[in-house]
């Protein structure tokens, strides 16, 4: 290669990083304001993923059934749980066109996973932590390390068996659940009960087909005994 073809490859490569720069500002300005817009009301929650020469973002906001108007409703927009709120994406400031219920494209499985991987990757307070569909509460997908970070979060240990995609959360008896239906057990003497919205065991789960207490008991003590757990099971 000559010097007048490295000269003309220089000069190509400084005009292509010159106008990328205004783009990347013209991005970096659309997310100023969808984030001082998304959050007008005080609830709303902007999440977004910048590329080089791409933007995806929407904006959640609080929907309160008790309040008599809503900017947002699960009537006309597509809604997620955080806890005991719910969210639902407000159409005027989002660009994914599966979280549209207008657009032709309109798809609530493809838009949890958009609202997931957004919330992820950007998301205000673990938000994408305890996301779920709207009004079930539903897992938006499988993930054993959300599941994992969610059991911690609430106290627990997550109890593996096998491989990753096989867990039992079990969380720390604080006295104030109703423990009627649950399986009860102690780890270093301390209460538990399995808690089945992180666990991916059918055999431990109430509402699945195959849930089976005396299996679930006899598979938590050969966890404990394999993983050198103290773990005694009491129902």
């Amino acid at each position: 290669m000559n010097f007048k073809t490295i000269f003309s490859v220089a000069i190509l490569a400084l005009v292509a990083s010159v106008n990328a720069a205004p783009h990347r500002r013209s991005l970096e300005d659309q997310i100023a304001t969808i984030k001082k817009e998304c959050r007008s009301d005080n609830e709303g929650k902007a999440i977004f993923k910048m590329t080089d020469d791409d933007l995806v973002y929407a904006c959640l906001r609080g929907y309160d059934s008790n309040k008599k108007f809503n900017v947002v409703t699960p009537n006309n927009s597509a809604c997620f749980c955080f806890d005991e709120k719910v969210f639902c994406i407000d159409d005027d400031h989002s660009n994914i066109e599966e979280c549209s219920k207008s657009h032709v494209k309109y798809n609530y499985e493809i838009c949890g996973r958009y609202v997931l991987n957004l919330t992820r990757f950007n998301g205000p307070n673990h938000l994408y932590v305890r996301l779920r569909n709207y009004p079930d509460k539903s897992k938006i997908e499988l993930n054993p390390r959300i599941d994992a970070e969610e059991c911690k979060e609430k106290g627990g240990i997550q109890l593996k068996y096998q491989n990753v995609f096989q867990y039992i959360c079990v969380l720390p008896d604080s006295g104030k659940e109703d423990l009627g239906n649950k399986i009860i057990l102690t780890i270093d003497e301390k209460p538990y009960y399995v808690y089945t919205d992180n666990t991916n065991i059918d055999l431990c789960i109430e509402t699945s087909q195959n849930y089976n207490k005396e299996q679930c008991l006899f598979l938590i003590n050969l966890i404990g005994k394999t993983d050198d757990i103290n773990v005694k099971t009491i129902n």
